[in-house]
């Protein structure tokens, strides 16, 4: 009976330490193709592929397979930091361009096939150190730089904001966020936090507001609640009216400076600092996970961003990049996010017609195909594993075809010629 009582206690540690194994996927140079040194920022496609951006080697993509690396030497892109990076669309991807070294090339758009950069001498960009990059449901583009202030770009014309022409308290953005009200929120390196309605400015500064540091590094939203993220003042919230500072010296926030704030779909924050981990707030309670406590492998963190599996993706500055979830990492997360192995197109680039392969007929498969900018271009039922699809009244581009059902969610990027 001793004997039984304790292999079961052991069963029972081996599935606890499983579990606990299953939270956390690191992927670092060693264990996979991304790039040594530095990371910056992090994006996720509609297809679920990571697009991370580092500070020395260029630009990442994961699929939950394979990796693609980008730099100056294989692709259009014109330096090797990209710090920051904004989806539109299904795809279309923006980014800054600016190594560690503060050598600035502009902004780089990429559809999938071309790659397109803009700077103060071919275009209106104003500065060509971009900081940071947010986009309006709109599909402007509102681009952060230091020295330049902050710029909107519409695919066609540029606008200018700085102190001389606009309420912008400081030429000096580090990072942009647009709230579910489609307001702009800048968060400037000495000048505060400004609000931007697209006519009225407000500045929150500490000599007008409770706002603990003028140096705004991250900005969160959780409803009609701002985060703030500072560099020494630790994080704010703001409910429009009243604001509540946690730093380390009050609350369980392990660190003055805040990085990057998450909010997951139960409405939980995460917040990655400099140099005290990720800590965990549900408006109550704090936990913190670090190096030491965790398998997280840096404690300085520069990104988060949540899926829709609600797992988080950490990037590091030197340690990687982490994925966590506390309730296990879905399959799909570790494998295979895109579902490549049940849905195949061909040919591929194609002209009229492309012949869709997927292995995974269910109930109720639906085709659709998207263009970069998110329309959508033809949805249609599939009811066998391979069918033919006509698509010559699509204009030339890139597409992404996606196929699901309620089993499984498959995409595909396609060339129309």
């Amino acid at each position: 009976m001793k004997k039984l009582t304790l292999l079961l206690l052991a069963c029972i540690c081996l599935v606890d330490l499983l579990n606990a194994q299953d939270q956390w996927r690191v992927y670092n140079y060693s264990n996979s193709d991304l790039p040594s040194g530095p990371l910056r920022s992090l994006a996720i496609d509609i297809s679920g592929t990571k697009w991370i951006g580092t500070g020395l080697n260029g630009l990442a993509t994961f699929n939950g397979m394979n990796w693609n690396i980008y730099d100056p030497y294989n692709s259009g892109l014109p330096d090797d930091g990209v710090p920051a990076i904004a989806i539109e669309g299904s795809w279309l991807i923006w980014m800054a361009n600016c190594n560690i070294y503060a050598t600035g090339s502009g902004m780089t758009r990429y559809d999938g096939t071309t790659w397109t950069t803009y700077t103060t001498s071919n275009s209106g960009l104003p500065s060509d150190f971009v900081s940071s990059i947010a986009i309006d449901a709109n599909g402007n583009k509102w681009i952060g730089t230091w020295t330049g202030g902050l710029a909107k770009f519409d695919d066609a014309s540029w606008t200018s904001y700085n102190t001389s022409n606009s309420g912008m308290p400081n030429n000096w953005v580090f990072t942009i966020a647009i709230d579910q009200n489609e307001t702009k929120w800048i968060g400037t390196n000495g000048g505060g936090l400004a609000q931007f309605d697209g006519t009225s400015w407000i500045t929150y500064s500490t000599s007008n507001s409770g706002i603990p540091s003028n140096l705004i590094t991250a900005i969160g939203f959780s409803g009609s609640i701002i985060w703030i993220g500072t560099l020494n003042g630790g994080l704010a919230k703001f409910d429009g009216t009243s604001w509540t500072t946690y730093d380390p010296a009050n609350s369980g926030l392990p660190d003055e400076y805040v990085t990057s704030i998450a909010v997951d779909q139960s409405g939980i924050l995460w917040i990655g600092t400099d140099n005290g981990g990720l800590a965990k707030f549900d408006g109550a309670n704090w936990t913190v996970f670090n190096a030491s406590n965790s398998e997280l492998p840096s404690d300085v963190i520069t990104s988060i961003i949540i899926d829709n599996n609600d797992s988080k993706w950490i990037v590091t500055y030197d340690g990687g990049l982490a994925v966590f979830n506390e309730d296990g990492i879905p399959s799909s997360t570790m494998e295979n996010l895109t579902g490549e192995n049940n849905l195949m197109v061909s040919p591929n680039p194609a002209e009229d017609h492309i012949t869709i392969h997927f292995s995974n007929l269910n109930t109720n498969n639906v085709l659709s195909i998207f263009s970069v900018n998110g329309e959508k271009a033809m949805e249609r039922q599939l009811q066998e594993n391979e069918t033919q699809i006509d698509i010559s009244t699509l204009p030339a581009g890139v597409y992404l075809v996606k196929v699901q059902n309620e089993n499984t969610s498959s995409v595909q990027k396609i060339v129309k010629e």
